[in-house]
Parts: C-alpha cells; structure tokens; sequence
C-alpha cells in the first residue's frame, strides 16, 4: 500500500498494534516493539533479492528504534492523562486517547525514520517532506482505529459480548475500505497503465525505425559501391557528408576491403601514402593494445572512415576479422547478402563508462551491380564491407528525451548472449546501483541486423502530490478515518446485553449444517443418478443399437415383430431414464433453454408422424389443425417444445382407445416482432377426474395405482411438461371429463425468424450420406457397443479402427492417420478425458476431431468434455440421427454424393408396411382391400366435389384419404391429398383440378403395387 517513491505508506496498522500492546502488557515489551519493527522494514525493503545490503539493515534498526520511542512515548501520555486501563467507554476518554497516542506520538517515528532515510540517502531531499507526511499520515490513521480494538480486545475487564459489538462491524467495514483501496487503486493502476503501454508502444517504434533509418543509410552507401567501378577516398567522402548530417546517430562510416595475405604489402604501401606513414593493418593483442596484425590468409582492415579524425586515423587499418566479436558480423553479412550486426563494444575512442555501441556491415561483392557476377551467400565472392558505426546512447537519447520526464527508462538488451547483457539503460548510475523498482513495465522483441534483442521500458516512481499513489492513498485515508470514527461511536454506545445474540449465532450454525448436510444430500443424489445413468445406458447402446441392425436383416415377420418389441422395450426404458433425469436436472437448476430458429410447423408434423402407427394400432384417428395464421419460423426451444408435444401426445394416445387425436395450434395475436399461439393436445379417452387435475402434474403422481399398473409409466411426463413450460413462462391447463375426453393446451410468446433463415431449422430433411476414404477411431471398451456403432459408422462407407482403452487409441492415433476419433470417456486403462488431455498436449493433434461418447446425461457434461479438449458429444445410447449429423458435421470434407430420402423415397415405405403387417397379423390382407376400396371412393368424391364447387367435400374426402394413405406409408400420395385439403380449407379451389390429376395417377400407381403385394401374399 506504499505510494510512490515507495517508502511509506498512508495506513500503517503496526503502529496501532504496538501503541495497543504496550498499554496493556507494558514497557516489558518494547524490545519485541523493536525487533518486529526493524524485521517487518528490512523485508519490505529486501523484494527478494540475493543479498541484503548494509544500507538496508541500518535503515531498518533506526526506523525500529523510532517505533519503539513512539510507542513509549504514547503509553507515557496516556498514563499521564489517567487513561490508564480504561474500558474507551465515555467520548472524553475516547477523544483524549485518540489525540494523545495517534495526533501526538505518532510525530516521533514519522521524523526520525524520514531523517534516517535521508541521511542514508535511501530518500532524497526533495522527496523528504512527501515521505514524511504519508508516514505521519499512516501511522495516525493506524493508531487510531487498531489500537482501541487492541486493547479492548485484550482487556479482561471487558465482556466478550463488547468486544464483539465494536470488533466484529469495525472489522467488516475495515475489510470493505480495505477491498475499496484495492480496488481504486487497481482501477487507477489500469488508467495509468493504459497510457504508460501507449507511451511505451510509441517509444518502441520511434526506436525500431530510427535504426531501419540507419540501415536505409548503408544501403544507399552499398548501392552506391555497387553503381561505381571503384569508389575514391574523396567520393566516398562526399557522399557519406549528407547521410551524417542527417543520422547524427551514426558515428562513422567506414569501407573495409578483403585484402589476401599477398596484397597485403602494396595495400599498406597504398595506406601510408593516402593516409598515413605509419599505417599498417593492425589488431588488439593479450593486453588489448594495438599492434601491427599477424600473418594470416586474408585482413578486412578499415580503410575509408568518415568522419575522420586525429584520434581515429591512428586506428586506421584496424583488422575487424581479428576479433571475433566483429568477425562473427562479418560472416552472417557475407552469407546472407542482409545488414549484420556486432554484439556490443566499446569504441577505440569511447571514454564513458558503461556506454556501448555496434557496428553494422553490409557485403560489397565482386562485380557490384552486375547481374552476371553478383552472386550471394557462402559461394559469393566478397570484396569488402561498408560499414556503420553506432554508439547507442546517441541513437537512443534524442528518442527518449521528451519521455524521461515522464518517468520513462530504457533498456535494451542482447538475448542471444544472454538477457542480463544489458546493451543499454537510460536510468542514472544511482538508479542502477539502487535496482530501481518499476511502477509499470513492457518488453518488445527487436529483431534486427541478424540480432535479437529485447526492448525493455520502465515507468519509474514520479513523486508530488498529484500522482497516482497520493490520490489512492486520499481514499485510503478517508476510509480509515470514517472506520475511526465508526469505532469511537460503537465505543460509546454498546451495552452489555449479549445474550439474544449469543443464542442467534448458535442457530446460525445449526442452520449452516443443515444446509451443508442438505447440500451433501443433493450431490449425493446427483451423483448417484448420473453414475445409474451410466450404468443403464451403456448396455442400453447395446441392445438399441442390436435391434436397429436386426430389423435391417433378412426376417420373417414374426422375427420383425421379435425386434420391434425389443426395441419398443428399450425405447421405454430409454424415456423413463431421461424422465428421471431431467426432473434431476430441472430440479438442480441445470437446464437450460436454447433460443434458436425453426420451423413450428414441420415440427408439429412431425411429433404427429411419430405417433400415426401407433395411432393406426389402436384404430384411433390422429390429425393436426394448424391455423394459417400461426407464423411457420419462430425462435425458441425446439426440443423442449417437441418433448413438451410428444409427452402430451405420447399421455393422449396412452388412455385413447377409440375416437381421435387433435394437435390444434391456433394464433391468438400475432405482432410484428413475436406471436402470442395456443398449442392444444384433445383426446377422446379415459379422462381425468376434476379431483386429481392438480395431482396429474405432481412428480410421481397418476390419477390412480390401478392406471399405473393398466398403463405403466414413470408419473414424471406431466410434471416435466410443466417445469418445462415454466421455464419457457407458461403454464398448462386441463380441461377433461372422466369418460368423455381430455384437452392440454398452454400459450406461447414466441419471437418471429426472418423467412429467410433456414440453416437454423429444427427438422431438416434427411439425405443419405457417403464419405469417400473417411477413416475412423472408435474408443470403446464395450464390445457390444464396438459392435454397434462400428456397424452403424460402416453403413457410411467409413473406415473403422477399434480401440478398447485410451492409451491404445493415443498409440493407434500416433500410428495411423484419422480423420475423426470417437472417444468413450470411462474406459480403463486411461479414460478418455486424460486420453483427450494426453492427445492435446501434442501440437501435431490440434486440429484431429475428437467427439466424446458418454453414459452419462447429467450435471453439464458437455462441458466437462469440453474442458478435457473434446470438440462434441454425443450421448448413449448412440442415435442413428445424432450420429449422423455428427458425421455430417465433421466430416464434411470427406462427403461423397448425397442422396435427397425426399426425392427418391418409395411409393409405399416398406418399414411402414412391415410394421403394419406385424400389428395387424391376419387382417393386414383385408386392411389393403378396404384402402383400395376406399380409396376408389374417395377418388369418386373428389370427383364430385371439384363438379359442384362443394369445399367442405372436398376438405372431407381429401383429409380421409390422406390420412389412409399415410397410414400404409404412401408418403407422395400423402402429400398431394394435404395440398389439396388445404387448399379446401381456405377456399382456393382453383389448383384443386390439376392436384386432383396428380392424386388420380400416383393412387393408379400405388394401387398397381398393393395388388401385387396381395397377390405375393
């Protein structure tokens, strides 16, 4: 909580403590007083480095000994005002106590301790008085609000229940100052922040083109060379003037020719008379002076240098390949064709300390510019380098100069060597001997001149009473300060009555356990149901999966009827699980509802096609009223809304023996923006008692045993229906006379879809699909499970590999190449969670599909998978459909040709007729007589109608006859005759003529194939 410049702070609780424990134990402790202090100060001021300095120590026992005489001194003074062993019950006492051991004492540590740090120069004087009165400030406010709690706390004159009154709400309110602190002071932080990385950033990218200026400038310097046949010490001299008067960052440009060991005599002879008569090609030796350059193959000596001067003409014909550091650039230059830099150096001519510079080359190759000898890299023929010379205290300064007011410090260093090889800092000598503490800090890498580098910017401390650190202290500081007088109030006015609050907290805790055990209770029972869904629904995938490959052989129709009812078993178990378990769900408040567009309609077509065999069964009719002026796109829920659907019908086909079914939805506002409908399920069954119609939506509840028995089920469809329809913000209702019929309907306030959004819909037409050269991993340590699922992802023409254990599909996916993983997440071995997990950990895997199987179906498990690094899930039993949009989903790349089920489905569906055959037994003969009987009159009262204009006959014929055809699985037949009903319906008779054409060829067709099938029969 310390301010900038970081060496006090303006709320010091020790004070408070140590004025609080020396009242009331003593002078006894002034030693514990002092070593408490100095050890808390010299923490604070080592930060983790690996050494304490002596600076340190001493600053810390001098500010140990102030402590120590402050709290001395105010025990003395509140001795002396006889407010010895007072209980701070009356405001005078509280007052003089506040006055005496904050306001007064507190002068004492505040002055001694700013005057140690500035005499150890840890402070300087201009930042003297600022520290000393945020110490000052700190060490009041501290004493005042902890040092009453102290000695009340400690005090045995005084009750616990006080202790409570005043400890317990000082605390809570410290608390929130405190969180109030800290939370301005993040906030503020976060301001300053914000504009130190702009500072920063901007920084950081003058610097980055100021040196991209200078490599600009040795390029112009190469190009000129590679325009010249050769380049004279005069044009060299002309030409670099202008660059050096623009870059004053660069110290010299510089020619260094490649001169073998056999030029080397007259390239000296040459020197000496151009330059001078001493010149020779030099280098450094042991002892770092400069002496005339052993023999050796080849020397790049310097040999043109501008500016040049008195002290640089005696270092002419240095050669830079005999140091290594100037070597190594030489190399990366010559081999890449690219500007190569030095690591750091310090010049021949550079006198101050701990500033350095580089040297940038440039190759200059044989031929220069010509195209036919101007080769580049290992192979290419090297003729000298220009050169620049950069110290980067110059390139740096005029950057930063309007910055350093701001706070702003830079370092730069060299990453390859090492990060702590500074190249350069911008902060003073004393800064760095201190290890300046930042406010804020950035890095930026900076790759340059076949060098990496890190940028490094510090804000550093900027003191007065306009910074940062002094406003958040203000709100500290008045926070406190409001605590205090908080305090002294609840000083004054508790009481000693205790006991009603004793006994509160007491059922408080009772109340908490409670709850803990009834939380216990919840999870308990969570987890048992998802663990029993896991259970039951792994052989369930196995058995659902077994009677959907059956029904798929060759059988006889009692072999068909054998896997139907298996199916249908399973199928019932599968609905009283997923019961069970959404009552969980709603109940645990983990449900949640999607808001997506789809197509009302087709769905309620659909919930009703789901029920029209079993409809069939029972000979009741079952049809759909849908109003034409309900919306078809809304957006909502379209799973819940059809479990909602299927649940009631599901209920009116259970208790309907005879008569009809009606699904009615019926527009009761439609606005432009949403639609207020009427969604109706009516029966002609059993019906409800009046008694029991709240009963029916209770868990676990039927009208009676003996319907439980007659009817099975789980008596949770109905109170699911409902919560459903809660969280949707509706309700249903019942109207229903037992013996007569029943009538479900609810409202919905559902947001209209734009009509042209379509890839949102809740029932698509489904295609056949082929993936061409799809391979496959399959995870799953059920065998009946390989078995299924295998089949079912064969049925697509897919490759598949099994794998009965993570560890073996991780060993198979690093083995072999798939496009797509199927993984069970409870396996042995390893799971599939931590086999996903493992799988992730390899880059190489990122983009590998992994689709999570699991059993279980509670407590967002999609989510837990997710986490693992699934991308999709899926839920056992394993769905033909859901498998198949998964597959669409994720394989879209490997698809082959798609086949539209709408386009080339059979004039009759020959599963419908299965099913009808299997249910009907000996009858099913004499039902295709009847249809095709009824049929041919059905025709002859469409006839009829279309001669007399008659709508309502129309209507009637056409409804019958579509609902027939339906029946036997004439699907096209079925879909003229509803064009037909309901264009009846509204009136629109014109088209009815041609669709009547349409009906007389397609019955003509699906006539010609029932007799055949009578005549096979």
């Amino acid at each position: 909580m310390a301010i900038p410049p970081g060496y006090a702070t303006v709320f010091w609780p020790a004070s408070g403590f140590a004025l609080g424990f020396v009242y009331h134990f003593g002078y006894r402790i002034l030693p514990g007083v002092w070593l408490g202090s100095a050890a808390i100060n010299l923490f604070s001021s080592f930060k983790g480095l690996p050494y304490i300095e002596p600076a340190q120590v001493i600053n810390a026992c001098l500010i140990g000994v102030g402590a120590t005489i402050q709290a001395a001194l105010g025990v003395i003074l509140l001795r002396a005002a006889n407010l010895k062993n007072t209980k701070l019950e009356s405001p005078a006492s509280i007052i003089k106590f506040l006055f005496l051991g904050g306001v007064v004492s507190c002068l004492v540590a505040a002055s001694w301790g700013v005057t140690t740090l500035v005499f150890t120069s840890t402070v300087t004087t201009e930042n003297a008085f600022f520290s000393w009165a945020t110490w000052y400030t700190g060490d009041v406010l501290g004493v005042i609000v902890f040092s009453p709690l102290t000695i009340l706390v400690l005090s045995s004159a005084v009750q616990m229940k006080r202790k409570v009154q005043v400890g317990l709400p000082l605390l809570i309110i410290f608390i929130c100052v405190i969180g109030l602190f800290q939370a301005s002071e993040k906030w503020q932080k976060q301001q300053f922040y914000g504009e130190f990385s702009r500072e920063s950033f901007f920084v950081f990218n003058a610097l980055e083109r100021t040196f991209l200026d200078y490599v600009q400038a040795l390029q112009a310097l190469q190009s000129f060379y590679n325009s010249s046949q050769e380049v004279s010490r005069d044009e060299f001299r002309s030409f670099t003037e202008g660059f050096l008067e623009k870059n004053p960052g660069i110290r010299r440009l510089i020619w260094v020719p490649r001169v073998r060991d056999e030029e080397r005599l007259a390239f000296e002879q040459n020197g000496r008379a151009q330059i001078e008569e001493t010149f020779a090609i030099k280098e450094r030796d042991a002892s770092g002076d400069i002496v005339k350059a052993l023999s050796r193959k080849e020397y790049y000596p310097v040999f043109y240098a501008e500016p040049l001067s008195n002290i640089i003409i005696p270092n002419m014909g240095f050669d830079l390949a005999s140091e290594e550091v100037r070597y190594q650039a030489l190399e990366r230059a010559r081999i890449t064709g690219k500007p190569a830099a030095t690591e750091k150096l310090r010049f021949f001519s550079e006198k101050e300390e701990n500033q350095y510079g580089l040297m940038l080359v440039l190759p200059i190759y044989k031929g220069h510019g010509n195209k036919d000898n101007s080769s580049r890299g290992e192979d290419a023929v090297i003729e000298g380098f220009v050169g620049a010379t950069y110290r980067l205290q110059d390139v740096i300064e005029p950057i930063l100069k309007k910055w350093q007011s701001r706070g702003l410090v830079l370092e730069l260093y060299n990453v390859e060597v090492n990060k702590k090889d500074l190249l350069y800092t911008s902060a003073t000598r004393s800064a760095v001997n201190k290890k300046m503490t930042a406010i804020f800090e950035e890095e930026f890498p900076l790759g340059l001149f076949g060098q990496e580098w890190i940028v490094r910017i510090l804000k550093a401390p900027v003191t007065g009473l306009v910074g940062p650190g002094f406003i958040v202290g203000i709100v500290l500081a008045s926070g406190v300060i409001f605590t205090a007088l908080l305090g002294a109030f609840l000083l004054v006015i508790t009481g000693r009555a205790a006991e009603i609050e004793h006994e509160v907290s007491l059922r408080t805790a009772e109340l908490k356990q409670a709850q803990i055990r009834a939380e216990e209770a919840a999870l308990i029972k969570s987890e048992f149901l998802a663990n029993m869904s896991h259970e039951i629904r792994t052989p369930l995938t196995g058995i659902i999966g077994m009677a959907a490959l059956l029904r798929r052989t060759r059988l006889d129709n009692q072999g068909v009827h054998y896997a139907e009812t298996i199916k249908y078993s399973a199928d019932a178990l599968l609905q009283i699980i997923d019961d069970i378990l959404d009552f969980s769900k709603i109940e645990a408040g983990k449900l949640r509802l999607e808001n997506v567009p789809f197509d009302l309609h087709k769905l309620c077509k659909k919930v009703i096609e789901l029920f029209l065999i079993r409809a069939w069964e029972k000979r009741v009719e079952m049809k759909l009223e849908y109003d034409p002026q309900c919306p078809a796109l809304v957006i909502g829920d379209p799973g819940r809304i059809r479990q909602v659907l299927f649940n009631l019908c599901s209920n009116a086909i259970k208790f309907t023996d005879k008569g009809l079914i009606t699904l009615c939805v019926r527009a009761e506002l439609v606005a432009p923006r949403y639609a207020l409908l009427k969604i109706a399920v009516k029966d002609t069954g059993i019906g409800v008692p009046e008694k029991k119609h709240k009963a029916i939506f209770e868990k676990f509840d039927q009208v009676d045993t003996s319907t439980s028995r007659k009817y099975g089920g789980t008596g949770l469809g109905l109170a699911i229906t409902r919560e459903l329809l809660n969280m949707m913000g509706s309700d249903i209702e019942i109207q229903s006379q037992e013996g007569v019929g029943s009538e479900f309907s609810f409202f919905l306030r559902l947001p209209l879809a734009s009509e042209d959004i379509k890839g949102r819909e809740a029932i698509d037409e489904k295609v056949e699909l082929i993936f061409s050269g799809g391979k496959v991993l399959l995870a799953e340590d059920n065998m009946v499970n390989q078995e299924v699922i295998g089949t079912f992802l064969r049925n697509y023409d897919l490759e598949v590999v099994i794998a009965s254990d993570g560890q073996e599909a991780l060993e198979k996916i690093k083995q072999e190449k798939f496009d797509l993983v199927f993984m069970d997440c409870q396996m042995p071995v390893l799971d599939g969670y931590a086999a996903t997990r493992k799988l992730r950990e390899d880059k190489a895997f990122d983009h590998l599909p992994v689709i999570a199987i699991t059993a279980r179906a509670m407590m967002d498990d999609r989510q837990v998978c997710v986490d693992a690094g699934m991308n999709d899930y899926l839920s056992k039993p394993i769905n033909e459909d859901e498998l198949r949009d998964m597959l669409e989903k994720w394989l879209s790349h490997k698809l082959g040709d798609k086949k539209d089920k709408g386009m080339k489905k059979e004039i009759i569906d020959e599963m419908m007729l299965t099913k009808l055959r299997v249910s009907t037994g000996d009858r099913f003969s004499r039902i295709l007589e009847v249809y095709l009987t009824e049929g041919d009159r059905h025709l002859q009262t469409l006839a009829e109608g279309l001669e007399k204009h008659d709508a309502k006959a129309l209507e009637f014929a056409a409804h019958s006859f579509k609902t027939a055809s339906g029946q036997l699985g004439a699907a096209k037949l079925q879909t003229i005759l509803e064009k037909i009903e309901g264009q009846a319906l509204a009136g629109a008779l014109t088209e009815i003529p041609a669709l009547y054409e349409e009906v007389k060829v397609m019955f003509a067709v699906v006539k010609t194939e029932i007799e055949q099938l009578l005549r096979s029969a």
